[in-house]
């Protein structure tokens, strides 16, 4: 990685965050808040409500805006859903998915065959080592702060005593009486072999 682009920077772009906001504004930016998170749940809702309100009212009306409110419904209400629908898909089935998929199902920005992976990524790096820290942290802060107020740390806190749980539970226990009788590797074959992706490339279609 080129070095350079990190440090041809004068000490003006390279301030440190808090150099910049005070400890006032990096907590109202970073500290979680119960009514913005109502906020969030409530305008989705409100959102569903009217999209379902302007349905109704684009069929009484003439035909090309009947097709012109309908797509736009669909459209507000399909971007609320298809994220939830690809979760629910990947953790009820266990499916496995190829870089190429995760990129065709929204899941990532880009994907790179593997021979140019490592050229790909340092690309990406340098570009971003362009930037000024300072906006950088700025940038992320700005992002965080917008889904950790949607419920974000709350779900990744449930997420993490769920985990707990299941690992008392009967598979749990049986995975772990596995492990120490077959050994590690082969307790995970024989618990993602079903799956048909426990060393296969990509996700195995029926």
């Amino acid at each position: 990685m080129n070095n350079e682009a990190i440090t041809d920077y004068s000490a003006v772009t390279r301030k440190k965050i808090n150099e910049i906001l005070s400890k006032d504004e990096i907590h109202a930016l970073t500290t979680r808040s119960d009514w913005a998170g109502f906020w969030a749940i409530a305008s989705t809702w409100a959102v569903i409500a009217v999209s379902f309100t302007l349905a109704a009212w684009s069929l009484t009306q003439a035909v090309w805006l009947t097709a012109l409110v309908l797509l736009l419904c669909v459209i507000m209400i399909g971007g609320r859903q298809l994220a939830l629908a690809i979760a629910k898909r990947l953790l009820f089935t266990g499916d496995c998915l190829t870089g190429k998929q995760a990129q065709e199902w929204g899941l990532a920005i880009e994907s790179a065959p593997p021979a140019e992976l490592d050229a790909r990524f340092e690309a990406l790096v340098q570009r971003i080592a362009l930037m000024p820290v300072n906006q950088l942290i700025m940038m992320k802060l700005l992002l965080n702060q917008s889904v950790m107020q949607q419920g974000l740390h709350t779900t990744q806190i449930l997420g993490t005593v769920f985990d707990g749980i299941t690992r008392h539970t009967k598979e749990g226990y049986q995975f772990q009486q596995d492990s120490m009788a077959k050994g590690f590797m082969q307790a995970v074959r024989q618990r993602d072999e079903p799956f048909g992706d426990f060393g296969l490339d990509g996700f195995k279609k029926s």
